[in-house]
């Protein structure tokens, strides 16, 4: 056997090795953000605006901003080189669902991200508090090698730079 032919034995072997390890170490499919998540980067979100900032003093208008703005970052956010693609939204009186695609080397996952509306701890009527959670499935598989949990990460990191990071 040729050194080339031997080193390509052992680059695959090394390849499939790596794959099968990760799909047990990690057996799902999906991932998602809850309150008390082990993992801290999975936690639900908290975030605390100005209703002014987001169009006036008018609940109905905030929310419509929020929704919108979310919807924004969706788009600008990319995996692999690919933008993510907002496929629906909709809003309720106090809460709003928001699903988009996310392109993956062959595979398609879905993510959800729903909100609710509350008012601010403190009682300020011009505040609102918004709460996050965000769920990433993938379509085919039994595992994704953590691609889910990398989804939500990277768009919670942008919700956080957007709305501020209060706590969660």
């Amino acid at each position: 056997m040729k050194t080339y032919q031997i080193i390509g034995i052992t680059v695959g072997a090394f390849v499939a090795g790596t794959i099968v390890t990760l799909s047990i170490l990690n057996p799902r499919n999906y991932a998602e953000t809850s309150v008390n998540a082990d993992d801290f980067n999975l936690r639900t979100r908290r975030y605390t605006i100005s209703k002014k900032s987001f169009s006036g003093d008018d609940d109905a208008g905030a929310i419509r901003s929020v929704v919108k703005e979310i919807g924004f970052i969706l788009a600008r956010q990319k995996t692999y080189g690919r933008s993510w693609q907002v496929v629906d939204s909709a809003i309720e009186k106090k809460s709003a669902a928001i699903k988009a695609t996310v392109p993956v080397v062959i595979f398609t996952d879905d993510l959800q991200v729903a909100v609710e509306f509350e008012s601010a701890k403190n009682g300020d009527s011009t505040k609102m508090q918004i709460v996050v959670n965000v769920r990433s499935t993938s379509r085919v598989g039994n595992s994704d090698l953590g691609e889910n949990r990398r989804h939500i990460v990277q768009l919670l990191e942008d919700l956080d730079f957007s709305f501020g990071n209060e706590n969660f």
